[in-house]
């Protein structure tokens, strides 16, 4: 018996094979959002025959407990060279891809 799909097989463990019937363990990859995975098994024919079946199932995975991403960060400065005394406009975007920004803080040498 041969499967395919992402994530990962373990086809090693003894309890797998009971009678005719095989019971892989499968370990779903962490997806960033509900994800199907299709996993197929393929069984062949051991008569020299070459002759193959298949059947396949869909499983919906969650991203669950998945780490923290860091926010991402972007700061620009209009004009970036001012005389004594003059302005700069300062721009600061944020994103953060599995939640919202807590807080801003800015700070400077000055």
């Amino acid at each position: 018996m041969r499967w395919a799909g992402e994530g990962s097989f373990d086809t090693t463990r003894s309890e797998d094979f009971v009678g005719g019937t095989f019971r892989p363990l499968w370990t779903a990859p962490k997806p960033a959002r509900e994800t199907t995975y299709t996993l197929t098994a393929t069984v062949t024919d051991k008569a020299g025959t070459g002759d193959s079946a298949s059947d396949s199932i869909d499983i919906t995975v969650t991203p669950g407990d998945m780490p923290n991403a860091q926010p991402l960060v972007s700061a620009t400065a209009s004009p970036t060279t001012v005389e004594g005394g003059g302005t700069s406009t300062l721009t600061v975007t944020a994103t953060d891809s599995d939640g919202t920004i807590a807080s801003y803080e800015s700070s400077g040498t000055c």
